[in-house]
């Protein structure tokens, strides 16, 4: 799970380095828009692309920290997370990968992603899950 929070991370700087090839997309998609608009639709996409990396790097320590303790909730709160980002794997890394760097490093997301749920509900991880686990404060 920490490499899904890495690989979240390389998301992040190639979507910041790779702003022009944004702000070209923006042009070909509007052609008509003035240079302020082509300028508030990039910083207005790039805060969203910085946002939600961020978001899932959150995402993706937290359940490593729930899973690492042994929270039972973790493994469907993980799943849920899996199921979103399979779901918006179409969309975002495919549809509107800028480049291919976006669109190799979201692959590989998915598929660290897809590694956790598999380790997670393996049959040797149920006892792990199983135990009492205190509440730390």
């Amino acid at each position: 799970m920490y490499a899904g929070a890495a690989l979240e991370v390389v998301v992040l700087i190639i979507a910041l380095v790779s702003r022009s090839s944004l702000k070209s997309v923006i042009l070909k998609a509007n052609p008509h828009d003035t240079a302020a608009q082509l300028h508030f639709a990039e910083n207005f996409l790039n805060g969203i692309l910085v946002v939600g990396a961020l978001i899932a790097v959150g995402a993706w320590l937290w359940m490593a920290w729930a899973n690492g303790s042994g929270r039972s909730w973790a493994r469907g709160v993980s799943t849920a997370l899996f199921v979103i980002g399979t779901l918006g794997l179409p969309t975002i890394s495919f549809r509107a990968a800028r480049n291919p760097a976006t669109l190799t490093v979201g692959v590989v997301v998915w598929l660290v992603g897809l590694a956790v749920i598999v380790l997670i509900f393996n049959k040797d991880s149920g006892p792990f899950y199983r135990q009492a686990r205190p509440l730390r404060r």
